[in-house]
């Protein structure tokens, strides 16, 4: 998911486990400060908050990587409130969040082209990845605004890098010697959109034939 800064100001947040452990993961007792609403066996979802993401076009905060840890069930109200971890994806942390456990991904998808022109750049690769292939997330900025919903497929194409031309002679206009030549972006790969917010989206990858990096460009 995709965090706010009021949304991690305001939530309830896990302050310590019960026997004081570094991590916590399923059947561990974890204390929680904050607003929480429901009653006995409610449950939450816990998130970690992760890596800012920003918009390499013009390097606009958009929100904070959300990561899933799993879920607890709440045992008794207080302050701090006790909750056991049913579930884990991965170690929960104190300072993690707790939100309503909902789900609001679809589960069935029909991969289908956008009907409008889509021209962006991938900014991150989900669980702190240098490169990706497939079946990993990708997050895009490009988002409802533009058009996108779940089941759209996109190609990812792969930045070309600037050489330098073998035959060229002289200092270039970037300071080294012999004129430096742009290669063209080519298809690395295809992804799949699974979830949109307004100016970003998480996406599968379904296919690369080669590592896919933040900065590539997607487009239809």
């Amino acid at each position: 998911s995709v965090l706010e800064k009021k949304q991690i100001d305001e939530s309830p947040y896990v302050v310590s486990t019960r026997e004081a452990h570094l991590v916590a993961a399923a059947g561990n007792v974890i204390y929680v400060r904050g607003d929480i609403e429901g009653e006995k066996n409610t449950r939450f979802s816990v998130v970690h908050v992760g890596d800012p993401i920003r918009d390499p076009d013009d390097n606009d905060l958009v929100g904070y990587h959300g990561a899933y840890t799993g879920s607890a069930r709440l045992m008794e109200l207080g302050d701090p409130s006790t909750l056991e971890l049913t579930e884990s994806t991965r170690e929960t942390l104190d300072g993690d969040l707790l939100f309503p456990s909902t789900f609001n991904v679809p589960l069935d998808f029909v991969p289908h082209a956008p009907t409008k022109e889509v021209d962006g750049r991938v900014i991150m690769i989900i669980n702190g990845l240098y490169v990706a292939g497939q079946y990993q997330v990708l997050v895009i900025n490009r988002g409802s605004r533009d058009g996108l919903e779940p089941g759209h497929v996109l190609d990812v194409y792969v930045a070309g890098t600037r050489v330098r031309d073998p035959r060229s002679r002289g200092v270039s206009r970037e300071g080294g010697f012999g004129a430096n030549v742009q290669l063209p972006n080519w298809k690395g790969g295809t992804f799949m959109v699974f979830k949109t917010f307004d100016r970003i989206s998480y996406g599968l990858v379904m296919h690369s034939s080669v590592p896919l990096r933040a900065l590539d460009h997607v487009r239809n």
